[in-house]
């Protein structure tokens, strides 16, 4: 099966968001992006506070539920980065949410949160826009 040029490039554009291997923090061509989902867990949701805030990014969670099986069900966070600010919330993670921050200081946007696929849409509209 050959790849079209659209598939290549559209696999090419949203690899960088993709959440592998549970590490939801992805620094990356002026790019901040951290996703919540089922699949992290206490010690994650540690890691990815620690990662932000060595690049300036604080992260904090106003809320935080677990199942029993210690993989995260719940969660209520605020993050700040510079002079911008977003929050989410969610009581269920079937659909990941999180956010992107534009590292560009001449970027069109600072921060954009909530569900994962409207985060991408997002991105892409106000990079279209002059």
């Amino acid at each position: 099966m050959k790849f079209t040029k659209i598939t290549f490039v559209a696999i090419f554009f949203l690899l960088p968001f993709s959440n592998f291997a549970q590490h939801a923090v992805n620094f990356q061509n002026g790019y901040t992006t951290v996703f919540f989902s089922h699949q992290l867990n206490f010690d994650d949701l540690s890691k990815m506070k620690k990662e932000l805030s060595e690049k300036g990014i604080n992260l904090s969670y106003d809320y935080i539920k677990f199942t029993k099986d210690g993989k995260l069900s719940g969660i209520e966070y605020h993050v700040t980065s510079g002079k911008v600010s977003a929050a989410d919330k969610s009581e269920d993670l079937d659909k990941e949410i999180g956010f992107i921050i534009n590292n560009d200081p001449k970027g069109k946007y600072g921060i954009i949160a909530g569900e994962k696929e409207s985060i991408l849409k997002m991105r892409i509209e106000k990079e279209k826009k002059n």
